[in-house]
């Protein structure tokens, strides 16, 4: 995707959507975390492992912890089996991600609270659209995260009651955290049309950045369509607002 965006970039066409860079700093968790974290937002304790290289346990991680390919999107790779509580389910999933999809990992600590999916539109003057959430429905407690098949698979979806819905009641005060911490996550990678950011809400109203999505999907069913919907942007509207964003660019 990042090599598409740059080849319209040396032949200057316009288009819609995140650069080049931001595709490649966004896709590469690690990475992202970083800069993040240099910038003073919250993230989850992480580190990275490359194949290849020694694998451990780090003193300083605390379990559970979520395992991940370090440059995957849309929960590829991302299971019930991600989460370790011990050593030896760390250390194997490490190597299963290694070995089995021939990719490098990472491993985060677990953020225990509400998942949130919050979209910014803009350049200089950002929109914050409402949050979506997501509801694990009847998952238990230790296994209520984001995998590929409580994203894609509908059956699993409705079996386990899972579903996407505009954000219930926040504690006074968490709704404008939210929004801020989104700006300045916004900010510090440098964006300039729109992205998702898949957040944390914890119990006592800590926000964490889980993941930005530069270019998240924009269907009319999907959360940044909806979340617009939610304050009066049409579907039209949206679309509009995404090319006119596209072609400032290139002035």
């Amino acid at each position: 995707e990042k090599n598409m965006a740059a080849l319209l970039e040396i032949l200057e066409i316009p288009y819609t959507g995140a650069t080049s860079d931001n595709i490649f700093i966004c896709n590469n968790k690690g990475l992202n975390k970083k800069i993040l974290k240099f910038h003073k937002i919250k993230i989850p304790w992480f580190y990275t492992f490359y194949r290849h290289r020694r694998v451990w346990l780090p003193k300083k991680l605390r379990l559970p912890a979520i395992i991940k390919p370090l440059c995957e999107e849309a929960s590829r790779g991302i299971s019930q089996a991600s989460i370790v509580d011990n050593e030896e389910a760390f250390l194997e999933r490490v190597q299963f991600i290694h070995e089995n999809m021939e990719l490098d990992a990472i491993a985060e600590e677990y953020i225990d609270g509400r998942e949130l999916y919050v979209t910014v539109i803009g350049h200089k003057k950002l929109v914050v659209l409402p949050a979506r959430e997501m509801k694990f429905g009847e998952l238990s407690e230790d296994a209520r995260i984001a995998t590929y098949k409580a994203k894609w698979d509908d059956n699993y979806r409705e079996k386990w009651g899972i579903k996407s819905v505009y954000v219930g009641k926040l504690a006074g005060g968490v709704e404008e955290e939210i929004a801020d911490v989104c700006k300045r996550a916004y900010r510090a990678l440098n964006i300039s049309s729109y992205l998702r950011f898949d957040i944390r809400v914890t119990p006592n109203g800590k926000v964490y950045i889980i993941e930005p999505n530069a270019n998240p999907c924009i269907a009319k069913i999907d959360e940044v369509a909806q979340s617009a919907m939610k304050v009066g942007i049409s579907y039209d509207q949206l679309i509009k607002k995404i090319v006119m964003l596209a072609l400032r660019k290139t002035n």
